[in-house]
């Protein structure tokens, strides 16, 4: 329990400092984007500030620690020297912790190259002025991934107490439970994250042009080619998360280091060859990010012995967001004109996701027992029983 508190108190700060940072370039940004008519400079000043603001958070953490540190060695000092003695010096406490985290942040770096490399790759291939790549990266960085690692971190808040539980059952070779508990995650994954999924797909280009003055820019694309990336980073990163509390890190490295190399060369292909501009370095991050999903998915089925229910957790939740996602867009084309973009998502949004968990109700896409983990899952379930879908 402390260490998921610890977690979501984590998120809340880096969260905050970036929004601060965020709102401090961003006029510096809007400046820039004046003096050389170009509205998504706007967003990568924005993008960097952000940036900036996880940065320096992550500093101070690790300044508070030194300090924890320090003031603790102090009190020991002071104690039962029987029960408290301080052996290792600093340096070699801090040695210690570089090697025990340098395979988990090499593998956390692995997983950032395509992003990070994937504007590089655009415009050595491209060939375009330096002041349209920045654009592109402003609605990439500042727009597209921004909301998609939006929806990744709300699914992934939601789960941190479930990958404790099935960390333990590994731990006490308790296979049944943690098989229980793993299906319920992916499956919970599947639920929000093919509904986000679609819903990216269908009103993208609406909800740019909400959030930015109805400016969608590149961002619009980018939403309609890589929308799927928010079902298959969440699901990668969740049996990430197992497979590095397993120990087994090597795999998960090798898993990570495949997908960087689909990435490149997917997207070297597409943007040199077939010339798909930044929408072949969006497919070929959802491409990179699926092949992570399948590999660190099948070692993790694997290591418990799971039998997959492939219908009930991938085909139904699928199936159910593409139905609701095609009444969103219905809904977007009539009511766009008339309330504007904003309140156009917004009712596409509550209308859809509504339907969409009536129709998983109905096709007995959820079990009675997985409402505990969903959020406001009593309140689904209390209704699923007054109209007779449970």
């Amino acid at each position: 329990v402390p260490t998921g508190v610890s977690k979501i108190i984590e998120k809340i700060i880096l969260f905050g400092t970036g929004i601060l940072f965020c709102s401090m370039m961003k006029g510096y940004g809007e400046k820039v984007s004046a003096l050389l008519v170009n509205v998504e400079f706007t967003s990568s000043y924005a993008s960097a500030g952000m940036a900036i603001g996880f940065c320096l958070a992550e500093l101070f953490a690790i300044l508070f620690l030194i300090f924890v540190y320090e003031t603790n060695k102090r009190n020991l000092r002071g104690g039962n020297k029987e029960n408290f003695r301080m052996k290792e010096h600093f340096s070699e406490i801090m040695h210690i912790m570089v090697a025990t985290m340098l395979p988990t942040v090499l593998c956390g770096f692995l997983g950032r190259v395509p992003i990070l490399g994937g504007m590089a790759l655009y415009q050595h291939t491209t060939g375009l002025d330096i002041s349209v790549g920045i654009g592109v990266c402003g609605a990439f960085y500042g727009k597209y991934l921004t909301i998609v690692l939006l929806f990744i971190m709300l699914i992934k808040l939601s789960l941190i107490s479930l990958e404790g539980q099935i960390q333990n059952a590994y731990r006490k070779d308790e296979y049944k439970y943690g098989r229980e508990r793993l299906s319920w995650g992916v499956h919970y994954i599947m639920i929000l994250g093919s509904f986000f999924t679609v819903l990216l797909t269908v009103l993208g280009k609406t909800l740019m042009e909400a959030l930015f003055a109805g400016d969608s820019g590149p961002a619009g694309n980018m939403f309609v080619c890589g929308s799927t990336i928010v079902l298959f980073m969440a699901l990668s990163l969740f049996f990430i998360e197992l497979l590095i509390g397993q120990g087994r890190i090597k795999l998960v490295f090798l898993n990570l280091l495949l997908g960087v190399v689909v990435f490149f060369l997917y997207a070297g292909i597409s943007t040199k060859v077939a010339h798909a501009g930044f929408d072949g370095i969006v497919v070929g991050l959802c491409i990179s990010w699926f092949v992570i999903t399948c590999g660190c998915g099948f070692v993790c089925v694997k290591s418990l012995r799971w039998n997959v229910e492939w219908v009930y957790l991938f085909a139904i939740p699928v199936g159910c967001a593409a139905l609701s996602g095609i009444i969103m867009m219905l809904l977007n084309k009539v009511f766009v004109s008339i309330v504007g973009e904003g309140l156009s998502v917004l009712i596409c949004l509550i209308v859809g996701f509504f339907l969409y968990y009536i129709l998983l109700m109905a096709l007995r896409g959820i079990h009675r027992e997985e409402f505990e983990i969903i959020p406001g899952g009593r309140l689904w379930r209390k209704f699923a029983e007054i109209i007779n879908l449970l």
